[in-house]
């Protein structure tokens, strides 16, 4: 985040995650293992909404492009589609095929010719039943049709797993390794768990990693992913558990220093003020300084040239312990194209200090 004061507002930008250089470490080192090694991993990164588990994740997202090294292909649960089996699975390789196409058409025909026989050959004529799951996986293969099977019974539900399983397999491999994200995980279907557990203690799996975000505060011991987390620690797979908790007073400090362009020394006395209103919550930090400029509490002095700010009155402001309302409050000052992209998960094109935090929801919200 970098505070931008030529027209005196504040402009986030979501190009650095603060507090969290072990958990970077720690996702890092999983990928690199997958990279280098050709393993198969499963990182499962944990905490409560806001925290910035998202955030963290699609770090990698930027790192692999930069880097050109394999694909990186994400899906999210929906509480709302719960009954539908495989749903963020099945998304992210749809959007894999996607990807695999527009590769072809700027890079010639004899990529995705390889990719159409190799993935041709190793699912087989029985295997295009996973058009049902993955449309687009239609563009790819010769002779599949949709035939789509809207509640699919445990003996379809089984086939395709194992062909998805081998499908993934297929176009995940040294030279081209793959990274799954998949958020949400708590709520995730059945059979999506079930089909982790298998494709990451299956031998055959390589240069795979996969990466769910969860809220650790709606999973109980009895919950789902729970009990499929405890079957993949015991069968001894490559899985590693990540807990991004809430930013220490230090590193929101240093986000409230680089925000407003000012030494830490200066900013220590608001940014502890920040850190007891939020409890260290991320997102909540970012809507809490939003909402001070836009209640005049935070501003920019053109006569100063410096960010001034009103701790007394920012001292009387109420929170609730979970900062409902104040998200609430931001929400209602968006445009209703600006509230549908937040829906959508992208972020608006605007940039001045009202909307800045349209930027900040689309990256930590839900995280």
């Amino acid at each position: 985040i970098e505070g931008l004061a030529e027209d005196g507002k504040l402009h986030f930008l979501v190009n650095n995650l603060y507090g969290r250089r072990t958990e970077i470490k720690q996702l890092f080192s999983g990928f690199e293992r997958v990279v280098e090694d050709a393993t198969c991993e499963f990182i499962l990164v944990s905490g409560k909404s806001g925290t910035g588990k998202s955030a963290l994740v699609e770090q990698m997202r930027s790192v692999m492009s930069a880097r050109n090294v394999g694909y990186f292909v994400s899906g999210k649960y929906d509480v709302q589609k719960k009954a539908r089996p495989l749903f963020a699975i099945s998304t992210a390789l749809g959007k894999y095929c996607d990807m695999l196409l527009m590769e072809n058409s700027g890079f010639g025909t004899e990529i995705i010719e390889e990719r159409k026989k190799q993935i041709s050959d190793a699912i087989g004529t029985d295997g295009k039943v996973l058009v049902n799951l993955i449309p687009s996986l239609a563009k790819i293969i010769d002779g599949a049709e949709l035939a789509q099977v809207i509640a699919p019974s445990r003996q379809v539900l089984n086939q395709l797993m194992f062909f998805l399983r081998i499908f993934v397999q297929t176009v995940a491999t040294q030279s081209h390794p793959l990274v799954l994200f998949l958020d949400d995980l708590h709520w995730a279907d059945q059979a999506s768990l079930e089909f982790i557990r298998i494709i990451v203690n299956d031998e055959e799996s390589q240069s795979l990693l996969i990466v769910g975000c969860y809220r650790d505060n709606e999973v109980t011991l009895d919950h789902p992913l729970a009990l499929e987390r405890m079957r993949i620690v015991k069968s001894g797979a490559n899985f590693t558990e990540i807990k991004v908790g809430i930013l220490k007073r230090e590193s929101v400090n240093e986000m409230v220093s680089d925000l407003l362009l000012q030494s830490p020394q200066q900013t220590q006395p608001l940014a502890d003020l920040i850190h007891n209103k939020t409890g260290g919550n991320a997102y909540y930090v970012i809507q809490f300084l939003q909402s001070l400029e836009a209640d005049g509490l935070l501003q920019y002095s053109f006569a100063k040239k410096r960010w001034l700010w009103y701790l007394e009155r920012i001292q009387a402001i109420e929170m609730n312990d979970n900062a409902v309302e104040l998200v609430k409050e931001r929400l209602l000052k968006l445009d209703p194209d600006e509230i549908e992209a937040l829906g959508e998960g992208r972020a608006p094109q605007r940039a001045d200090a009202e909307h800045a935090h349209a930027r900040s929801l689309a990256h930590l919200a839900q995280c």
